[in-house]
């Protein structure tokens, strides 16, 4: 096949004419063709690093979205390449009923395009965080293409299982903008899920094609040249391991879970309580820092989660700069808001008030912001290692959830004066 110049890198295989012409499928009720939108703030970063990519900056914008078409498809007809595990972490048969435009139907005259009807508007077509309501909710919409979620029950920075991610679809996020899917069948559920698995693996394949494509030689033009056959070959080859990488961590998840021991026998009594209230205080746990000493979440309120920091610190040398150029010249990435501690006090927890729920957030912390874990030390460590047990985790929180109903968090009377006269 002829491949135009700007084009010409791309590894055989992946693309096709079928591919290429891919954008015309299902459009349903006359909506146009959507396209997936790249991640120029990503981009500008990592140029920011090795220096003016200049012209071959479009050039490897085209390859790269060339290449995720190959891999992936379009909004319209996503498609899987052939790696080991993909199929188990994402099911194509989910995807076709997730992907397409609102209102849209298959051959088969099932209905499509859940995606675009309950979340593009809020986290856009490409899962970016950027869909057209984004900028009036605070927080913002998730971007999923950093691969990384708050609210989980595995380890460290792995992906959440797919239980992880329908429980959110089915609870919502209490105390923001993300509603309840409640109504929706288990079907839909497990198209979203796995379409949103399918727009993070395919951000994280993207983020890690820009990481390749610049660091090659100023005097590259193209990041492998088609018309070398060993060049071909590598090309393919590190293509596919950039998506065995990325999906590797999907598919370990389930077997990453934070394992949850059973609280002691006096959990959630008065002792309970008061044991967790010292140690929320403490210089162990140090809740307060952030929670504040009555837990109101007026502590540390001046920081950010990881979405905006990689692309606003302004600590950083340069960083107020950086945000300046992708908010200005592009509007690649929205105004920096600060995030701020959950008001425990308020009886509303983002992840769920479950006591299992509320053990994830503690152990594991709340990846991407600056929630921290609390120190827990392994049963066989020595008794003077400073480190919480996990007895000590379950009384803070016993503490936590007993805050809601002292007598401090309950609404001031109103005046004599104010009260409705009967």
């Amino acid at each position: 096949m002829k491949l135009s110049k700007r084009r010409k890198w791309i590894p055989a295989g992946y693309i096709s004419s079928g591919l290429l012409l891919a954008t015309v499928m299902v459009t349903g009720c006359g909506a146009p063709d959507a396209d997936f939108r790249a991640n120029e703030a990503y981009l500008t970063l990592q140029e920011n690093k090795v220096g003016e990519l200049g012209t071959r900056r479009e050039s490897i914008k085209q390859n790269i979205e060339d290449v995720l078409t190959g891999l992936y498809g379009t909004p319209d007809e996503p498609h899987l390449l052939s790696v080991d595990g993909l199929s188990d972490v994402v099911e194509i048969e989910n995807l076709q009923i997730a992907a397409g435009p609102t209102g849209s139907i298959d051959e088969a005259g099932a209905r499509r395009g859940l995606y675009r009807e309950h979340c593009a508007h809020c986290h856009g077509i490409t899962g970016d965080g950027r869909g057209p309501t984004a900028e009036f909710l605070n927080p913002y919409p998730r971007d999923y293409r950093l691969g990384v979620y708050k609210f989980k029950s595995t380890t460290g920075k792995m992906p959440p299982t797919r239980d992880d991610l329908k429980k959110t679809l089915v609870e919502g996020i209490p105390g923001t903008a993300m509603p309840s899917f409640r109504l929706l069948n288990g079907f839909e559920l497990d198209a979203l899920v796995d379409y949103v698995r399918y727009l993070s693996i395919r951000g994280e394949t993207e983020r890690a094609l820009i990481d390749y494509a610049v660091e090659l030689e100023d005097d590259q033009n193209v990041l492998w040249n088609i018309a070398d056959e060993a060049q071909q070959t590598e090309a393919k080859e590190a293509v596919e391991e950039m998506v065995a990488d990325v999906v590797a961590k999907y598919v370990a998840a389930h077997d990453n879970r934070i394992p949850v021991p059973a609280p002691p026998e006096n959990w959630e009594t008065a002792e309970s309580i008061a044991r967790g209230r010292e140690l929320f205080a403490g210089p162990i746990a140090n809740c307060i820092k952030c929670h504040g000493l009555t837990a109101l979440g007026d502590g540390v309120v001046n920081d950010y989660d990881d979405w905006t920091k990689e692309f606003f610190d302004p600590n950083a040398p340069g960083g107020r700069e950086t945000f300046a150029e992708l908010y200005g010249s592009t509007h690649a990435v929205m105004k920096p808001r600060p995030i701020r501690p959950r008001n425990l006090r308020m009886n509303v927890f983002r992840g769920g008030r479950r006591p299992v729920d509320l053990y994830w957030r503690l152990a594991n912390g709340i990846v991407g912001t600056p929630m921290p874990a609390v120190p827990i030390k392994a049963e066989d460590a020595p008794e003077e290692d400073p480190r919480l047990v996990s007895d000590d985790v379950w009384h803070i929180i016993a503490y936590v959830r007993n805050l809601p109903y002292e007598d401090i968090s309950e609404p001031a009377p109103l005046p004599k004066y104010q009260r409705k006269r009967h």
